[in-house]
């Protein structure tokens, strides 16, 4: 799943939170980087090792965020 550039989207604590347990374990390389990138999204210069799509300094719930932990969870029965 790609993100558009100027489609931003945002993570909450809570998404953070599951981005984090879903990182850990057998994850392909583009759903690692969407949680990594969840993960990472309120951090000072969430875009330090590229585009962060879900980068916002305010933290809010982002239900296209939380269609993709969903979907992860579900790919890898979480």
């Amino acid at each position: 799943m790609s993100y558009s550039y100027r489609q931003p989207m945002f993570a909450n604590a809570e998404q953070v939170g599951q981005a984090a347990a879903l990182r850990h374990g057998d994850l392909e390389q583009e759903d690692r980087q969407t949680v990594n990138q969840i993960i990472h999204s309120g951090d000072p210069n969430p875009h330090k090792f590229g585009h962060n799509p879900f980068a916002d300094s305010t933290k809010s719930y982002d239900p296209k965020a939380q269609e993709a932990l969903d979907r992860i969870a579900s790919k890898y029965g979480k």
